[in-house]
């Protein structure tokens, strides 16, 4: 049974062999019984917890990360029965499980195929509301025997998912082969999504990949709120993590306060020919020295607004693709309310050398609400009603990328 691996801090000391050993065998005598906690996983569209993910815990005199376990129990030899033990300890909370959710049970690709699966399903022959997820600890060695567990799976009435996607052995192609109902991004495309754009355009690949397997994307490892908002912008359904919910026994609700940044997310995306919905939140100072230092040392980091008193943009310190960090002080400010055309059509208006510079976003009191770029701004439009409604703008937009790209190029701190 795969784990948080945010769960347990190691001990001090590095347990030997022989302790490990002692430790495990207590655990698979019944001497230190197995506990089993549910992380929430959450509809991101009404903000309601769908589902949980059954996570083993070990209480022991070893302090180690449930991780360490399974990864000491496959080196003494006794992998296959402490994931049966974990397997069938989470699968008995299926009966208390809250109405219309579902429950994650995690499993290796090797226990799939093993005697253990088989003895499971012999005494737990329905899986109504279960989701066999599939850990990434080991590459799949024949897909067509997998393939026939997961439609074995299917026919008792259960679900199939995909862990930790785009990372390990979880590939596309893997992906591709298995055909899941579920899959469950990695967080590392997850950390500061809406800070780097090519983590947004991953996901946003991935989305609409399983979008087209009849699969459903669950997002992993949400921490802050930022990226939450850029999940929804994204149009990513369930995702789960500690800003959503920690793991607890027997269910938790969705973390207090977490409910209202759903909802206005949503609403900022119900028109979608608004800036809002393109729009990516920077952290804000009011020293320039600082913004640009800050921004150099975060490479993933793509903007840092710069404010006065009142928290009215008065620059910006921004990743150009060409030129290195740069500082602009002319700036173009939109409303988030305003339609994404009208805005286009504004930006191709600038001089030249500022056309594609990133627009600084307020709320109607002029106060800073965030940055949007116009590639963000292009796709937005271009998704909007299959692509309907596209300014003529956008055919000078093409043109004036060519000359850009063709400026050399050049490096350090430029002004605006």
């Amino acid at each position: 049974m795969a784990a948080d691996k945010r769960s347990v801090p190691s001990t001090p000391t590095t347990p030997t062999s022989r302790e490990w050993a002692a430790a495990l065998a207590t655990v698979l005598g019944g001497e230190q019984p197995l506990e089993t906690v549910f992380q929430p996983i959450a509809d991101l569209s009404r903000a309601v917890v769908v589902g949980y993910e059954a996570l083993s815990r070990f209480p022991s005199v070893i302090r180690a990360s449930p991780d360490k376990w399974f990864e000491q129990a496959e080196q003494l030899g006794c992998a296959e029965p402490l994931e049966s033990l974990a397997l069938v300890t989470a699968a008995r909370a299926r009966d208390g499980l809250p109405q219309n959710t579902f429950l994650t049970l995690n499993v290796s690709p090797d226990f799939l195929l093993s005697r253990s699966w088989a003895e499971f399903l012999e005494a737990q022959p329905e899986l109504s509301r279960i989701v066999i997820e599939v850990t990434e600890n080991r590459a799949i060695a024949d897909y067509a025997r997998m393939r026939r567990v997961i439609e074995d799976i299917r026919a008792r009435g259960g679900s199939f998912a995909v862990d930790d996607a785009g990372s390990g052995y979880a590939s596309l192609q893997h992906v591709l082969a298995l055909r899941p109902d579920f899959v469950k991004l990695d967080r590392v495309f997850i950390t500061d999504c809406h800070q780097d754009r090519a983590k947004s355009a991953m996901i946003e690949m991935v989305g609409a990949f399983a979008g087209r397997l009849d699969a459903w994307i669950i997002a992993e490892g949400i921490e802050k709120t930022e990226e939450m908002e850029e999940l929804i912008r994204l149009g990513t359904p369930l995702a789960q993590g500690y800003l959503l919910g920690k793991p607890a026994a027997p269910w938790s609700e969705l973390q207090a306060g977490v409910e209202s940044p759903i909802r206005t997310a949503r609403q900022r995306m119900a028109r979608r020919d608004c800036v809002a919905c393109a729009m990516t939140p920077v952290p804000a100072m009011h020293s320039r020295e600082k913004a640009v230092w800050y921004l150099e040392l975060d490479t993933g980091l793509e903007a840092v607004a710069l404010v006065d008193e009142w928290r009215r943009p008065v620059g910006l310190a921004y990743r150009h693709p060409l030129v290195g960090v740069r500082v602009a002080e002319r700036l173009l400010l939109v409303k988030a309310a305003s339609a994404i055309g009208d805005v286009l059509g504004r930006a191709m208006t600038r001089p030249g050398e500022m056309r594609f510079d990133p627009l600084v976003v307020t709320d109607e009191e002029g106060k800073l609400e965030g940055v949007v770029t116009i590639d963000r701004l292009v796709r937005a439009m271009l998704a909007k009603d299959g692509g309907a409604g596209v300014p003529e703008s956008l055919a000078s937009l093409v043109l004036s990328v060519g000359e850009l790209r063709q400026q050399p190029a050049a490096s350090g701190i430029g002004p605006g």
